[in-house]
């Protein structure tokens, strides 16, 4: 089995692409559209109709995978191609930072998930099958407010 491995995977949506940086061996998966871009050798490539799939079972279980296409596989955030046979092309990653306006149906363990549209992160909590947020956004406080509570 062929593979490369990628530092970091990034996903975000098409309009916020710009604001992230060129940096060699980062995957981005833009969320609302069927895209992927890999930046590599200081350039960054865009790659279109990327295939999602829950499980390597069902990457498996594809009878007829088109020869050339990409997919990516949820469950292991592993990204594939078909040429006459399967061939890996990403290795999963160790830490996985999400960033996005909603967050993924399931998340994954050692993933860190950024909702930008509920300023929070979250980690995936197999146990409960859920979410568990540990960080959410703050307002700032006066001087005075803080003096307040010591007294």
């Amino acid at each position: 089995m062929d593979t490369k491995p990628i530092l970091s995977v990034i996903g975000t949506v098409k309009s916020r692409l710009p604001d992230l940086s060129i940096k060699n061996g980062q995957l981005i998966f833009v969320q609302d559209s069927s895209t992927i871009a890999l930046d590599i050798n200081g350039k960054r490539t865009f790659y279109n109709e990327i295939i999602k799939i829950d499980s390597d079972d069902q990457r498996e279980a594809i009878l007829a995978p088109i020869s050339g296409g990409f997919y990516f596989v949820v469950e292991t955030a592993v990204l594939w191609t078909y040429q006459t046979r399967w061939i890996q092309i990403t290795t999963p990653p160790e830490d996985v930072v999400f960033i996005g306006l909603s967050l993924p149906q399931l998340g994954q363990t050692k993933t860190l998930y950024v909702d930008k549209k509920n300023e929070t992160i979250s980690v995936w909590n197999d146990e409960d099958q859920a979410y568990q947020i540990i960080a959410d956004k703050t307002q700032r406080i006066s001087e005075d407010e803080i003096s307040s509570l010591f007294l």
